[in-house]
């Protein structure tokens, strides 16, 4: 579960808006309405295999009670349940996210989306929560009694990458080489295996103090979007060292990660700084998320500044030599008059 004193600071980022994975937030009220839905997902997935339903049911309910121990190892249990009631909601949830998969992945499915468009992103998310989740090893079992039935060129790894991808809050395209899942592991751990460096690159645990953006600007240090990185998350300082003669051309470079921001990337970083923070893992995507606030720290402040800052007033000297203090007409009436005065004189027949 996540720890308190991350969700009292933001409640929403943590709790499903449409649909409930496994048992913490299963009496929801939000939540409730979308159950006769994933009914709707179970037998379309059922459909496709050309074996009885009820052989199929009965097998995926076989398994779940083979490894109902594992599953109730992977939940802190706020709630009492039936070893029963456990297995039909696990069947349940796992054959909706299958059936969904399904219909997103234009590999298995030549129909679109069946649901709501704009239900799509609300899914999407609510499927990376780290209190909605489901056991990766679960869900592949479920994966090889159904999906494989249908479509044995079909890995678990291709079935569930695009909610994956889709959750991706980087430009970088993520990588899936060397991702692997264990008995605890789920959607969003996958994810937070994506955002893990190589094997290759060297890993600095020391703690450094980090300038604010403004600061190194000034300093002249020059920012530039990483093109290729090795690592999606990797903050990459160049320094060249050449005679002083040649500073400008040679300042310090920073290249960094473009991330794409939408309404989605706090709740996905919130996510991953409570699953680093509750689980034995690294914590790369707090450390990532510290420096950039230390960067950004004075940016806000700046930009309400540059926004509040009044208009400049014109020079006094400039005002006295348009406009007469006491008249405030006068200075601009003569100006007429005179223009007036000397169009007339020049209009004039020569004497």
């Amino acid at each position: 579960m996540v720890p308190s004193i991350l969700r009292d600071l933001s409640p929403s980022s943590f709790n499903p808006q449409l649909v409930s994975i496994g048992p913490l937030h299963r009496e929801d009220e939000n939540v409730k309405a979308f159950e006769g839905q994933k009914i709707s997902y179970l037998i379309n997935l059922m459909s496709y295999i050309k074996s009885p339903q009820e052989e199929i049911l009965e097998s995926c309910m076989q398994k779940a009670y083979s490894v109902i121990n594992k599953i109730k190892g992977c939940y802190i249990w706020t709630k009492a349940f039936t070893d029963s009631e456990i297995a039909e909601m696990m069947v349940m949830d796992a054959c909706f996210m299958l059936g969904f998969m399904i219909e997103i992945n234009s590999l298995l499915s030549e129909n679109s989306y069946m649901g709501k468009q704009l239900q799509l992103g609300t899914i999407m998310h609510d499927l990376m929560l780290l209190e909605n989740q489901i056991p990766l090893f679960f869900l592949d079992e479920m994966f090889q009694l159904t999906v494989m039935k249908l479509r044995s060129d079909i890995s678990f790894i291709q079935l569930i990458k695009p909610v994956i991808v889709s959750n991706n809050f980087f430009k970088a395209k993520l990588k899936f080489d060397n991702v692997s899942f264990g008995t605890s592991d789920h959607f969003l751990s996958l994810l937070h295996q994506c955002y893990m460096p190589p094997d290759n690159i060297k890993k600095d645990y020391s703690t450094k103090i980090i300038h604010s953006a403004i600061d190194l600007d000034r300093a002249g240090v020059i920012f530039k979007p990483s093109e290729d990185p090795t690592w999606v998350m990797g903050i990459e300082v160049k320094q060249n060292r050449f005679p002083c003669l040649f500073w400008y051309w040679n300042r310090p470079t920073v290249t960094m990660p473009v991330l794409s921001v939408d309404d989605s990337i706090e709740f996905l970083i919130r996510n991953l700084i409570a699953y680093e923070q509750s689980f034995q893992t690294q914590g790369y995507v707090t450390s990532y998320s510290f420096a950039m606030n230390m960067l950004l720290k004075d940016v806000g402040a700046n930009i309400d500044q540059t926004t509040t800052d009044p208009v400049p007033a014109p020079e006094e000297d400039h005002l006295n030599s348009s406009f007469n203090n006491d008249d405030p007409t006068g200075s601009l009436t003569d100006r007429v008059d005179d223009t007036d005065a000397s169009s007339s004189s020049s209009d004039s027949p020569s004497q």
